[in-house]
């Protein structure tokens, strides 16, 4: 029974293989590399170079880099790269953008992995028991939900909880009608549509109450979105806020 088991599973991954190659993320070519990871060499080393981008003020790689604190509440900031809006043809870029309007497995898995690391730290930094942590995302809108079909930030948020054993709530929810979308708007506005645009969800209002929040999203810019949601975390009695992200906007060339 095992025999066929094992070669059950691997005819499966064979013919997958045969009928859906592997395609790098970044350059859409295709590879003969581990499934697991979604990039090209060339790609790949580009990734590397992202996330060895250090902080110009303590010099650390942004998994280590604690400089950043977002809006009036001072929202400590943990990212694995850094993405610099001037470069639209890196590997980073292709990927968070690739991630918007597709919904790929097996990038997901891989991206999972890599920011369930950094979210391991982030507890173990910040203190409290394993209980205490809760992680959660800030939502989509309706309208680009039903245009897409997903939500790229709870389907990442969906696979830390899995690796790192750390529950998933859908705390936030977006307003109905708040459909402006953040990259359009400057750094003042998209701060005023971020706080019209999120309330708490209701449903799960008491189990926010003195635990510890992971704000789980694919990019900070302003940070805008992120402050407004661990605002709102904050008003609901969460004991504390991080906002845990897969890239950090600079404008130092990388």
């Amino acid at each position: 029974m095992h025999v066929l088991k094992l070669w059950y599973e691997r005819t499966k991954t064979a013919l997958r293989a045969l009928v859906y190659p592997n395609r790098c993320i970044g350059c859409g070519i295709q590879t003969d590399g581990v499934p697991s990871v979604p990039f090209c060499a060339a790609c790949m080393t580009q990734v590397r170079q992202a996330s060895a981008y250090r902080c110009p003020e303590c010099e650390k790689t942004l998994m280590q880099c604690r400089c950043v604190r977002l809006g009036a509440a001072e929202l400590p900031l943990y990212s694995l790269f850094a993405y610099h809006p001037k470069t639209e043809n890196d590997a980073v870029s292709r990927l968070l953008l690739s991630r918007k309007t597709r919904l790929q497995p097996a990038v997901e898995d891989f991206l999972a992995g890599q920011l369930s690391t950094l979210c391991a730290c982030a507890a173990a930094e910040c203190g409290g028991e394993a209980d205490d942590w809760i992680l959660t995302y800030p939502p989509r809108s309706r309208k680009k939900r039903r245009e897409v079909g997903h939500d790229h930030s709870e389907e990442l948020t969906k696979r830390i909880s899995r690796l790192t054993g750390i529950p998933m709530i859908v705390c936030m929810e977006r307003v109905r009608g708040a459909d402006i979308a953040q990259k359009t708007l400057g750094a003042r506005e998209r701060t005023e549509n971020a706080q019209d645009s999120y309330g708490l969800s209701a449903r799960f209002a008491d189990d926010i109450r003195g635990k510890r929040v992971m704000l789980i999203d694919d990019i900070a810019t302003t940070g805008a979105t992120l402050s407004a949601c661990a605002a709102i975390l904050s008003e609901a009695g969460a004991d504390s806020v991080i906002a845990v992200t897969l890239a950090r906007t600079v404008h130092e060339q990388i």
